[in-house]
């Protein structure tokens, strides 16, 4: 006999998860109860990703200028 699960509620499909809509805080798209979750967790990791890689294309720019400045003329 294998291990007992433990009863899960049922989904509660309400007229509010249904038809209600909410908007992403991140690319404020609209989306249905059952898939925001989902989709907030994934749309922050994106805009995290794309700011750190824009703060480094910002700092390897800087650098860059710096190397030029510092450069001996012949």
């Amino acid at each position: 006999m294998g291990p007992s699960r433990t009863h899960r509620s049922k989904y509660n499909f309400s007229e509010e998860t249904l038809t209600g809509q909410l908007l992403c805080p991140h690319c404020s798209k609209k989306f249905k109860t059952q898939g925001f979750k989902k989709h907030e967790a994934s749309c922050k990791k994106q805009k995290d990703i794309k700011a750190e890689q824009a703060e480094f294309a910002l700092q390897y720019a800087r650098d860059q200028r710096r190397g030029e400045s510092s450069a001996p003329h012949s």
